[in-house]
């Protein structure tokens, strides 16, 4: 169960925040003495932005929270509009009671000088903005006045409702008092509210049936942990990344967002020696939450051992070693979000979520990508009439043809004929670059890959005569020794193709990922010492695609 894993992480969490208590951005502290006079300090934060360090106001505390709606005070750190006149009716009036019945309960000196500073000064500083969030700190106790033991003590009993029902937990199995709504909102999420969601929502009455006042009973003590531990790990860049509309939190293990994020981290992971944690779940748990405005949608949840885990990470990092591996500067591995750019338009800034989604599971856990993905990113290589280097590893790591560099299978016939087709099409494209000294973008083979790419038929037989057209172009030029290397080649490929007609009319999706990987593959193939074009000899009038198929 869900809630009950998160559970039983948040026992080994030590950072987290006590009852009732959460981290909140707080623009400036005001420090008290007990006299009339205070120092206010503006809080700043160190940001990286590029190879920069800036400072940017507010500070992350560790400050008393609650859920409210309508005029409901925190106590001592509140935002500017309940702490002075001016703010909305009611406002000021909540937050002063709530101090007094906290000064009347402790008899703490510290909240008597919150008390007589409001009193003292009831107009806002002009240092201040209306929505900064204010603490203050005792310079006796050297602390937050809300760190102070009886206080905390204070505002965790304050907190909890007295009339809430006792009743079998449903993560602990205990009985206890039961949450009647989640005190705390989940934040960080892309797609909800500011404020934010809610992970839990059964408490309204469609979900009173058969006489049950409480769906999901879950105690109030479990509830915190629960929503805190979340709430740790998103604002955790170590255990979180976010890509589209989607967050993704991974715990159970030292691998987490940075990296997902970031390949060279993941490799780092792999090379650390495994050894199981007594003081963890040996299982790793990968848990995806998208926002929609005040609730929280889990759109995935996995539960899987450790060793599952780097296995399939191996892999994943293998799958993406395909011909021209380091070739290039950009020919090297990719994230999860470079890949989930690869089924769709460069300049398209929409993610969906179903592809991060695939492309986590088949990383992570090894699940194989969905067919509907690979057929977006073979349209994507006809409308483009060509294939990428992120589309070439996207289908890669669905046909798994290559694995650290090298041919992983044997082909049957409808794929071997796409394949070899592909690789027929990057040499009638290599023949004209080399006789017009042309951009290969601009070749007749690279502007007929769309339609080669569906229907291989339709452009065969004008395609291989453009082909020896070229040739005797090449001949002329070189002198022959280049000709007779893509002679010799051509026949090759003919002949494997010859073994596996017909060609059929209409490439399925399957095959038109392999025709795209055989183009993709010719384009990058390293040349052995016995093809170079200046050793290659032609023994034989080699077979045209024209001969194979038949002259119209």
């Amino acid at each position: 169960m869900l809630l009950e894993s998160l559970y039983e992480f948040a026992q080994t969490v030590d950072e987290l925040p006590s009852m009732g208590y959460g981290s909140a951005k707080v623009a400036g502290l005001i420090h008290l003495d007990g006299s009339e006079n205070y120092v206010y300090e503006p809080l700043e934060t160190s940001k990286k932005k590029g190879k920069k360090e800036v400072k940017v106001p507010g500070k992350y505390l560790e400050v008393p929270e609650i859920r409210r709606n309508g005029c409901l005070a925190k106590l001592i750190s509140d935002t500017a509009e309940y702490i002075y006149e001016g703010g909305r009716k009611g406002y000021r009036d909540a937050y002063l009671q709530l101090l007094k019945d906290c000064w009347e309960a402790t008899q703490e000196p510290s909240v008597k000088a919150v008390l007589d500073y409001c009193q003292n000064t009831p107009v806002k500083p002009d240092d201040i903005e209306v929505g900064d969030r204010i603490a203050f700190f005792w310079v006796d106790e050297g602390c937050l006045i809300t760190d102070i033991p009886i206080i905390k003590q204070w505002w965790q009993e304050r907190s909890q409702p007295n009339d809430a029902p006792i009743s079998q937990c449903l993560v602990t199995g205990k009985q206890a008092k039961i949450a009647q709504k989640q005190a705390i909102q989940l934040k960080n999420i892309p797609g909800g509210n500011s404020s934010g969601a809610s992970l839990i929502s059964s408490y309204g009455d469609a979900f009173q049936s058969y006489g049950v006042k409480q769906a999901s009973p879950i105690s109030i003590s479990a509830d915190n942990d629960i929503h805190q531990v979340l709430n740790w790990m998103l604002a955790n860049p170590e255990r979180s990344l976010r890509i589209g509309d989607m967050a993704i939190l991974l715990w159970g293990t030292t691998f987490g967002g940075k990296e997902l994020a970031d390949v060279e981290a993941c490799q780092r992971y792999l090379k650390t020696p495994f050894s199981p944690d007594p003081k963890r779940s040996p299982l790793v748990n990968l848990l995806m939450l998208c926002g929609n405005a005040g609730r929280v949608s889990i759109r995935e949840w996995q539960r899987q051992p450790e060793e599952k885990l780097r296995s399939s990470l191996s892999n994943w990092l293998g799958f993406q070693q395909i011909p021209g591996w380091n070739s290039f500067e950009s020919y090297h591995y990719l994230s999860i979000y470079q890949l989930s750019r690869a089924p769709y338009r460069f300049d398209e800034k929409k993610i969906l979520n179903r592809t991060v989604k695939a492309l986590l599971n088949n990383a992570l856990w090894g699940q194989p990508l969905p067919i509907s993905l690979v057929q977006n990113v073979c349209e994507r290589n006809r409308i483009e009439k060509g294939v990428t280097w992120s589309r070439a590893v996207f289908l890669n790591l669905y046909l798994q043809l290559y694995k650290d560099g090298q041919s992983t299978m044997e082909l049957d016939r409808n794929h071997a004929m796409a394949f070899n087709f592909g690789r027929l099409l990057a040499t009638y494209a290599k023949i004209q670059r080399a006789a017009q000294k042309c951009d290969l973008s601009k070749t007749n083979a690279a502007q007929a890959f769309g339609t080669a790419g569906m229907s291989p038929v339709t452009l065969a037989l004008r395609l291989a005569s453009n082909a020896n057209n070229h040739l005797q172009v090449i001949s002329r030029k070189s002198g022959g020794k280049l000709a007779h290397y893509f002679e010799n080649q051509l026949a090759e490929l003919n002949a494997a193709i010859a073994e596996l007609l017909p060609l059929p009319s209409v490439f399925s999706i399957e095959q038109q990922a392999y025709f795209s990987m055989g183009y993709w593959s010719e384009l990058h193939r390293k040349k052995t010492k016995d093809e170079q074009p200046e050793e290659a000899v032609s023994s034989t009038e080699p077979a045209s695609l024209m001969d194979l198929l038949g002259e119209e």
